[in-house]
């Protein structure tokens, strides 16, 4: 499932995965959309594994992690 959410500051992508591992080739569906929209802020996997990673510029996180980060105002800003 895939999300672009505009903010103030420019679009951020999120893509929720219900998967337990993070492949390297999961991110390039985002990967490519940040190539043909440039102004995207920033890059979100979300799945179900247990640990935070970053690859590349792809920031994955699992999915409790990202949605107290989302209520925290960390992906998108404050609400």
């Amino acid at each position: 499932m895939d999300f672009v959410v505009e903010t103030e500051r420019g679009p951020v992508a999120i893509e929720v995965k219900s998967s337990q591992r993070c492949d390297p080739r999961s991110g390039a569906g985002l990967g490519r959309f940040r190539s043909e929209h440039p102004e995207t802020r920033s890059a979100w996997d979300v799945y179900c594994g247990a640990r935070a990673l970053q690859v590349g510029d792809l920031r994955v996180l699992p999915w409790k992690t990202f949605l107290r980060q989302l209520a925290e105002g960390a992906i998108v800003g404050r609400w």
